[in-house]
Parts: structure tokens; sequence; C-alpha cells
């Protein structure tokens, strides 16, 4: 028969060719199927049974010259096809887990180099508006964004010591020209 060419194909569990009045012409049946499918009951619970599709069934028209002579139809085992599914669903699912860890890992890392700076500038920030320290200055460990960060509030620092000083100078400045001012009155 045509179709014992099929048992090359383990997959192929059925197949059946009709002529163009219906009559069955040839048909085949896998020798392992029934065998086959008692075992694959215990590798394919009744869970997913209804999840996947055990069987496939495909029926397609026969045609000769433009002119449809019969009919085929082939049922196909999924079973193979699932555990291959399955099998590299648990690969995918085990290097997501392992690139979770690694991206964790990483971010941690990341983190402690990104809070450190700012909880440095922080401090200083607590300490200058608490004790007015403004000759306190944030010490530069990089060359990046945070470490800008740091020059600008180094750089304000600056200018508040400066204004400071100015106006402590200007305040003893005027505190000698009232006391010249008094004594001069006083005379």
């Amino acid at each position: 028969s045509a179709l014992v060419a099929l048992q090359a194909e383990p997959q192929i569990i059925s197949a059946t060719l009709w002529g163009a009045d219906g009559a069955v012409i040839a048909s085949y049946t896998s020798a392992s199927s029934a065998q086959q499918q008692e075992a694959d009951e215990r590798l394919f619970p009744s869970i997913l049974s209804g999840l996947f599709m055990r069987h496939l069934a495909v029926e397609r028209p026969v045609v000769v010259d433009e002119k449809t002579v019969g009919r085929v139809h082939l049922v196909a085992d999924l079973a193979d096809t699932w555990l291959h599914v399955e099998r590299r669903l648990g690969l995918i699912c085990v290097l997501a887990g392992a690139g979770y860890l690694l991206m964790m890992f990483l971010a941690r890392r990341m983190r402690r180099a990104i809070l450190r700076p700012i909880d440095r500038l922080a401090q200083a920030v607590n300490t200058v508006s608490a004790e007015n320290r403004y000759a306190l200055r944030v010490a530069k460990d990089s060359n990046d964004e945070i470490a800008s960060l740091d020059h600008a509030f180094n750089r304000m620092l600056a200018q508040i010591e400066a204004r400071d000083a100015e106006i402590e100078a200007a305040r003893v400045a005027l505190e000698g020209r009232t006391t010249e001012l008094t004594v001069a009155n006083e005379q």
C-alpha cells in the first residue's frame, strides 16, 4: 500500500485515502499507536489533556491535473512535540530565572554605587543646614552627574561662605564706624 511508507514517521498514528466516490482506497494504522498511547498517558496527565491537543487531524483533497480524485486524512500524535515544547519552556524558565538573579545582583551593586554619593551629599546638606558650616565641602569621587551635583553644591557653599565673609566684614566696619561716631559725639 502507498501509505506503508508512513511507518518511517513515528508521529503518524493513522492515515486514510478515499477515492472520489468515497470508497476507502488505502488505510494505515500505526502498530505501536495503542502501545504508545498507553505509555504516553503517563506523560500526558488528564489535567493537561484539556489544555493541549493530543492529536492533530488533517484532511486534504487529492488533486491530479486539476481534478479531485479523492481525499487523504492523516492523524498525528503531538506528544513528542509537546514534550519538546515543555523542555524548551523549562530551559527558558531557567534562563529567565538566572537572568533575573543577575539583574538583581547588578541592580544592587549599581544602587550602592549611585546611592553612596547621594547619601554623602545628603549628610553634607544636613550638616550645613543644622550647624551653618559653610566651609564644609563634599569630596568628588567620579566624573558623572552626581559628581557635577557635588561640584555645584560645593560652589554654592563657597558663594555663601564668601557672602558671609563680606557681611561679617561689613558688620565689623560698621561697628568700627559706629564706635568712631560715638567717640566723636562724646567729645
